[in-house]
């Protein structure tokens, strides 16, 4: 029999949504369910779809306490639209804060927010045409293409003299919602690391089976190695967790985030590449991993995150 736990009366899962990563969401989401079942927490599974600021809005009044848990990814559940909805009408969710995820999802906007503040960020802007690459890779030689404001590693591709431009302009453009930007690439290994609030989880060291952590590389089982601890110095490792709570305070995150990162030993150079405000909880997914290390299992990582938004 399903009950009240931690004065949650219930919580409703959202998955879907208008994102090309609702498939990922749906895996969290189908991840989430299974332990709020194995807990005992009495839950709903709503799909984002149809009139669903109605369906918000009738639980308006309803009597106990409930929790929205969401397991969306990428568009409006992760760009502060549904945080916006649920606050405007008094309903609690899971996450960050309308304004941090507006921020965060914009890594133009984000990318100077963190400079400002002291974090190392790689050469980079927002660009408005093929050609406009072609300038940045001339200046840079060797960068990373992607959208402003998407997720998953869809539409990202590495490029250097002589790719099609092009065509890596538009798949970044279709990926999110429009706009596109580009970046130094940093060359070097792929670090991530979680934060609960204020403590910061141990730094994951990402290997992936392709030459890019790419969408497959991240949701197919076997895609790529976590190695924990990761396998740099222990400068590196404090350095890492340091920028890590700074960045997720620069940009106002709460709860549970990931911070992603990319170190290159031969310069020396940590660059923070995202800051993830909805971290995936599918079962090739980084944060329970890193929360398993340090001893608190999936179903406990799922209750704790609801409990952040009492």
């Amino acid at each position: 029999m399903m009950a009240e736990r931690n004065g949650v009366s219930r919580v409703i899962v959202l998955q879907g949504g208008d994102s090309p990563e609702a498939s990922v969401s749906r895996s969290s989401a189908a991840g989430v369910v299974a332990a709020l079942a194995r807990l005992g927490v009495a839950h709903d599974l709503w799909e984002l779809d149809g009139d669903w600021v109605s369906r918000l809005a009738a639980l308006q009044g309803e009597p106990g306490i409930v929790v929205f848990c969401n397991a969306l990814h990428g568009g409006m559940g992760e760009n502060g639209v549904v945080q916006g909805v649920c606050e405007a009408l008094g309903l609690r969710y899971t996450g960050s804060s309308l304004p941090a995820c507006a921020l965060a999802m914009d890594k133009v906007r984000a990318r100077h927010v963190l400079a400002a503040v002291g974090v190392h960020v790689a050469e980079g802007g927002e660009v408005f045409s093929a050609e406009e690459i072609e300038d940045w890779i001339l200046r840079l030689g060797k960068v990373v293409v992607k959208p402003v404001d998407g997720g998953s590693s869809l539409g990202v591709s590495i490029l250097e003299k002589g790719a099609d431009v092009a065509k890596a302009f538009h798949a970044a453009a279709k990926a999110g919602s429009g706009r596109v930007m580009v970046e130094d690439f940093i060359a070097g290994v792929e670090l991530t690391t979680g934060v609960l609030g204020t403590q910061v989880l141990p730094v994951i060291e990402i290997v992936p089976s392709h030459a890019m952590y790419d969408f497959e590389s991240k949701y197919t089982v076997g895609g790529s190695e976590h190695i924990i601890p990761a396998r740099v110095p222990h400068d590196v490792t404090a350095h890492v967790q340091h920028m890590a709570l700074l960045a997720g305070r620069a940009l106002g995150c709460t709860g549970a985030y990931r911070v992603d990162f990319r170190y290159d030993e031969r310069l020396d150079f940590l660059g923070v590449l995202e800051v993830n405000t909805l971290p995936g909880f599918t079962p090739t997914s980084l944060l329970p991993d890193a929360a398993g290390k340090v001893g608190m299992t999936y179903d406990e990582l799922v209750m704790w995150i609801i409990k952040a938004a009492l």
